[in-house]
């Protein structure tokens, strides 16, 4: 027997025996289902939602919590482990739900690995976003207009009743 199938040999059983010695892993449990958090009325809806649905079906979904007809279904999504300054990817067609699908099913995954330890894991959700309302628009203090800006406003309203007499 030569030299290098020695060392193979060797390996093998070092490999084996380190299986045996480690504990063993359980398969993580298939994803069948993803929570979505939806805003409606104020409140967010909380629904399961299975992961083979298709586009037509979950459109379906989100028309009547919207009370609206599926065409006009118009939404975006990001993951409640993301940040909450992270935008949100467009949900259109059967292409993006199933980026969708991955994506989350990866979260997830990552998540269960991080929160082995913790009795109290992060809830996973997909956040949805109804892209039929107008984003709101932030609305800052009025600054004060300064000494100059006012003595400006004065002088043409002094300007204007000077003239005015003037014209009769």
């Amino acid at each position: 027997m030569s030299q290098k199938c020695k060392v193979q040999q060797a390996q093998a059983r070092k490999t084996k025996k380190a299986r045996e010695m480690s504990p063993e892993v359980p398969e993580p449990e298939p994803i069948t289902e993803l929570m979505f958090s939806i805003p409606h009325g104020g409140a967010n809806t909380k629904i399961p939602v299975a992961v083979g649905i298709s586009w037509p079906e979950l459109q379906g979904v989100f028309a009547n919590i919207f009370s609206i007809p599926p065409k006009d279904v118009h939404v975006a999504y990001r993951f409640s482990t993301s940040a909450q300054t992270s935008g949100y990817d467009h949900l259109t067609n059967e292409n993006t739900l199933r980026s969708l699908f991955i994506e989350a099913i990866s979260a997830v995954r990552i998540l269960e690995k991080s929160h082995q330890q913790d009795n109290d894991p992060k809830r996973f959700m997909v956040e949805i976003k109804d892209n039929r309302e107008p984003q709101k628009v932030k609305k800052g203090k009025k600054k004060k207009p300064t000494r100059t800006q006012k003595r400006a406003a004065t002088k043409v309203r002094i300007v204007l009743v000077r003239r005015n007499p003037s014209h009769d």
